[in-house]
């Protein structure tokens, strides 16, 4: 007998994403390009929307993201006074398949809960 194929399914690549992770929000402006994406994350969905209305972005989407590091928070001066945010800029992608870094998140898979600052997703 000749072996013709072997076929390998990795975890972490074609399953969903698994663990624990941080919430965080951005306002979300389509047709972007290419993936990543560096953008402000918010703490809250509400802190995101008042960015949203203050850059006259009303027609963007507030979007749920997951870090797996946890994110630091700051205050935010000048325009964005009084809303919290993250401490730095954050690496945006689609899906939960790239190297775990600070300061890298993802777009959270429907049906995670919108109000807990962390959460865990399970297979």
């Amino acid at each position: 007998m000749l072996l013709l194929f072997i076929s390998a399914v990795c975890d972490h690549c074609d399953g969903p994403p698994k663990g624990d992770f941080y919430r965080g929000y951005v306002v979300w402006r389509e047709g972007r390009g290419a993936m990543p994406v560096l953008d402000y994350v918010w703490r809250t969905a509400h802190d995101a929307a008042i960015w949203r209305s203050l850059c006259d972005q009303e027609e963007c989407e507030i979007r749920c993201v997951l870090a797996p590091e946890p994110i630091e928070w700051r205050v935010g001066q000048g325009k964005a006074a009084g809303l919290t945010m993250a401490t730095r800029l954050f690496e945006i992608y689609s899906d939960h398949r790239f190297p775990p870094l600070p300061d890298r998140a993802f777009f959270a898979p429907p049906g995670v809960h919108p109000y807990t600052e962390k959460t865990h997703l399970a297979a």
